[in-house]
C-alpha cells in the first residue's frame, strides 16, 4: 500500500488506513518499508522500521447480530410425524 508524503525538516507525519481481510485467522504485519529520497532527488535509501506484529482475524459477529432476534424455524425433515392409530 504505498503512500507518497513529503515529510518536513525535523518533523513527523501520521498515515492512517483501513485494511479488511476476505479470509479469518492468523496473521501478520510486517515491519513497515520506507523509501527516503534526497532533497535533490539524487539519492535514496530504503529502511524497515518497527516489529512483526502477529494478529488474528475473526469473523464480523456484529453482522450476525440481528440473527438473535429471528425465532426458531422447523425443519419438516427433522420433526416426527404422528400417525393416529389406536389398538
Amino acid at each position: 500500500m504505498p503512500f507518497r508524503v513529503t515529510v518536513p525538516a525535523r518533523g513527523w507525519v501520521r498515515v492512517r488506513y483501513s485494511v479488511r481481510s476476505t479470509l479469518r485467522g492468523a496473521f501478520a504485519f510486517e515491519r513497515i518499508g520506507l523509501r527516503l529520497r534526497s532533497r535533490l532527488g539524487l539519492l535514496e535509501r530504503q529502511v524497515h522500521i518497527g516489529d512483526r506484529s502477529p494478529v488474528r482475524v475473526y469473523p464480523d459477529f456484529g453482522a450476525l447480530k440481528g440473527y438473535a432476534l429471528l425465532p426458531p424455524t422447523i425443519d419438516s425433515r427433522s420433526s416426527a410425524s404422528c400417525s393416529g392409530g389406536g389398538a
